[in-house]
């Protein structure tokens, strides 16, 4: 799979989560960054999560996010702010239906492993 490809697919749904996790209008700086990341150890990480690339992604975009969001005073992330913007999501995409599910990610055939 192409890196560009694998954007293309994921970024939507990278910045849907970002935003409702930090409670910021423009995440897209964030998803950015992890992108970046990817991106420069491609090669690698290709050849090392296949076929968990998805997942490898997911916990890079994870990871970037966490280190930005508000924090307990001793220290452990509140995410109970984006527990109740992820229902409140849920619940709208329910009613319209804009988006379908996540895509699954496949590689291309014939790719190097």
């Amino acid at each position: 799979m192409e890196h560009h490809g694998f954007i293309e697919q994921m970024e939507h749904y990278y910045t849907a989560y970002a935003r409702a996790l930090l409670h910021i209008e423009r995440p897209e700086r964030i998803v950015a960054e992890a992108f970046d990341i990817l991106w420069a150890g491609w090669d690698e990480a290709e050849a090392a999560a296949v076929p968990n690339l998805p997942r490898y992604a997911w916990r890079l975009l994870r990871s970037r996010a966490l280190l930005r969001v508000r924090r307990h005073p001793d220290g452990r992330p509140n995410l109970r702010p984006a527990a109740f913007m992820t229902v409140a999501q849920s619940r709208i995409a329910a009613r319209t239906s804009a988006r379908p599910a996540v895509p699954q990610v496949r590689l291309v055939p014939g790719a190097a492993r």
